[in-house]
């Protein structure tokens, strides 16, 4: 018995090693909280823009997020918003259309994945009008920022082929669902991507908010097909040396779920995913690192590993405590204090190490984020409050995710619809004429003038969003 104890024991910490090592990189992003993200000048001239929205069955969200695509503040004879309708037995086509998409639909049994919607509609987009430079990605129940391709046209300019923005949320106020949701993904991108731009690490790109050059696309096509396309999309660019950006004033709005069953099947089918891409591409990723010495390969590890760590968080650790509670119950009659000693150790590891950190880290989200908000911070008290009990069912679902055969796709309702004209009025101008004239004065009075007609519009419009968005003025770096 002793023998098994000790090996248990040798296991154990182990086992501890792996989780230290991967939660490592999350414990130094939120101590350096107070880095700036990297910034890119203003462009001096418009690039043309392809916004792609991949569809399936979305009735009802399509119609508001192909009309909030055309509050841009971007001249509107340069970018085209593109629905790829894909295996739609509903109306979604026609309501894109009706809100002024350019659509095309696509059905196919045997490829029914985001990754090949992109893919077919990039193509044809590109067919139609090769002078598209770059192309940027939503969901179809997102709302992107009125500035949203401004900033992302400043990246493109300054060299940038492949980016995420920022992941807010535009119900996180619905419910406490929803308010955990989006504290996780805020969290993501204020402390994670934030200082890995400070750093000038690569990040894992989204697919909703994602840029892509075109010359890649023309090249290449969109590469990645699974159920986790974004990261699978980003793991190939980095196996081939390329970069990857955060443009962190590049902001867009998701509907997050309202209901756990939502959440625990779309972490299912991520799970799934990335289990996948941990064994293609997860060791790969580390021996780059040896023999490049780029930290970015380390990192991205690391968020691999996290497939490994949710089946020793769901597995091992309630098998190994579970036997050590039961030793602790069997041995009370002889030594009561073998037990007592057990329950305090663990009330204390629960409390210091899982409980608390997760509440402090989601308050401290809030309460640095509190301008980017679509809600009071005070609303939002009670989710952080049970905030680690989210990322139980996180750990819990990915583990499932990854003992599972391929997931079905699950459609999720819809519960959200913002009005356009208040949510853009809070984010600041969302029309803009003087843009308009200045991309009109390119053609009629020639480049060196209209470029000083152009910055003088871009910083009227971007003064007042510099003071909702941040804050306070920043400089670009």
């Amino acid at each position: 018995m002793e023998t098994f104890k000790f090996v248990l024991d040798i296991i154990n910490y182990i086992f501890m090693a792996i989780l230290g090592l991967g939660f490592l990189p999350q414990i130094i992003y939120v101590l350096l909280f107070f880095l700036k993200p990297k910034r890119y000048p203003k462009a001096k001239e418009f690039h043309k823009v392809a916004i792609f929205i991949p569809a399936r069955n979305e009735s009802a969200t399509i119609e508001n997020t192909v009309k909030s695509m055309f509050k841009q503040n971007y001249p509107a004879d340069k970018y085209t918003v593109y629905v790829v309708a894909d295996n739609c037995d509903d109306n979604t086509a026609e309501l894109a259309r009706e809100a002024g998409a350019r659509v095309f639909e696509r059905f196919d049994d045997e490829h029914r994945s985001r990754g090949w919607a992109l893919d077919y509609g990039t193509r044809l987009a590109l067919e139609e009008d090769p002078d598209i430079e770059f192309f940027v990605m939503f969901d179809a129940d997102n709302v992107a920022h009125c500035d949203y391709l401004s900033k992302m046209n400043d990246a493109f300019e300054s060299g940038v082929q492949f980016a995420r923005g920022y992941a807010n949320s535009k119900n996180i106020d619905y419910n406490t669902t929803s308010a955990i949701s989006g504290i996780y993904y805020l969290r993501d991108s204020r402390l994670c991507c934030q200082s890995r731009s400070a750093l000038g690490l690569d990040q894992q790109l989204m697919g909703p908010g994602m840029m892509i050059s075109a010359e890649f696309i023309k090249e290449r096509g969109f590469d990645a097909h699974s159920i986790s396309e974004d990261a699978e999309f980003t793991y190939n660019r980095m196996l081939e040396g390329k970069r990857t950006q955060y443009v962190d004033e590049a902001i867009y709005y998701e509907e997050q779920p309202t209901k756990m069953k939502d959440v625990f099947n779309r972490n299912i089918r991520f799970g799934y995913g990335l289990n996948r891409l941990f064994f293609n591409h997860g060791f790969r990723m580390l021996g780059k690192f040896f023999t490049t010495g780029r930290i970015s390969y380390v990192d991205m590890f690391l968020q691999l590993l996290f497939i490994p760590i949710s089946l020793i968080c769901c597995i091992w650790i309630p098998i190994y405590y579970g036997f050590t509670l039961v030793e602790a119950i069997v041995m009370f009659s002889t030594n009561p204090r073998m037990l007592y000693d057990w329950l305090k150790v663990a009330a204390i590891a629960l409390s210091c190490i899982f409980y608390l950190p997760f509440v402090l880290q989601a308050l401290f989200v809030v309460l640095l984020e509190r301008k980017k908000l679509k809600c009071k911070p005070s609303k939002l008290i009670f989710a952080c409050l049970v905030f680690p009990l989210y990322m139980i069912a996180y750990l819990l679902s990915i583990a499932i995710g990854t003992l599972t055969r391929k997931p079905k796709w699950k459609q999720i309702n819809h519960h959200v619809t913002v009005d356009l004209d208040t949510f853009f009025r809070e984010e600041g101008s969302a029309e803009t004429p003087e843009l308009q004239v200045a991309s009109d004065l390119l053609l009629e009075e020639g480049e060196e003038k209209s470029e000083e007609i152009i910055d003088n519009a871009q910083s009227q419009s971007f003064e007042e969003d510099e003071e909702v968005v941040d804050g306070d003025v920043r400089e670009d770096n």
